[in-house]
């Protein structure tokens, strides 16, 4: 049985749009207990622009959206952190 206690990290990448907007939904390897946690995203690519957020979760993923950003038409690699917050 995994750890669940330990962060799960990995990359994903996002499809833009002509305006930098565009998501991407992940899939944990190892599904948490609960949808208390913290998702940390950061642009893996140079990035003049843009602000992530996180459109749902669940204990088994979550939605990582990207607004604005200077990447468009074209595809946004994201790196991401996953950390329960309670245990």
């Amino acid at each position: 049985m995994a750890n669940k206690r330990i962060p799960q990290s990995k990359t994903a990448n996002i499809t833009t749009d002509v305006s930098g907007n565009g998501s991407v939904t992940v899939t944990f390897e190892n599904p948490l207990d609960h949808t208390d946690y913290t998702v940390i995203v950061t642009a893996q690519q140079d990035v003049s622009s843009g602000v992530f957020g996180i459109l749902s979760k669940t204990t088994a993923g979550c939605t990582i959206k990207v607004t604005g950003s200077s990447v468009v038409s074209s595809t946004l690699t994201v790196g991401y952190i996953v950390s329960q917050n309670r245990f």
